[in-house]
């Protein structure tokens, strides 16, 4: 049995294919963010990496599209990108501090 994930998954994946990629409407923006949160939570960091990418793209100023960028990125073991990218996030909200206390990373910088 499918989880709720992977129907979410499922869903978006449907979503994004029948859209096109420049398509910078605000819907394709939301089912990109939750797409990439749910690849986050599934570990698949390469993907995950994508879709924080394409919002960044989209909307540069998108502090958390960073953060998630930055979660997948250390995943994948590319410790600078995600010290640079957290640092990005709180130059595009510095009221958000999460930035600052998330532990792998801060760690390492």
């Amino acid at each position: 049995a499918m989880g709720r994930d992977d129907e979410a998954l499922n869903a978006f994946n449907q979503s994004v294919e029948l859209r096109p990629r420049q398509d910078s409407d605000t819907s394709f923006l939301y089912t990109l963010e939750a797409r990439c949160a749910i690849y986050l939570r599934k570990q698949e960091w390469t993907k995950a990496k994508s879709d924080a990418k394409h919002v960044i793209e989209m909307v540069p100023t998108r502090s958390f599209a960073y953060k998630r960028h930055s979660e997948a990125c250390f995943h994948l073991g590319e410790y600078s990108q995600a010290i640079a990218d957290l640092r990005r996030s709180l130059e595009v909200n510095p009221e958000d501090l999460s930035a600052t206390f998330w532990g792998p990373i801060t760690s390492l910088g």
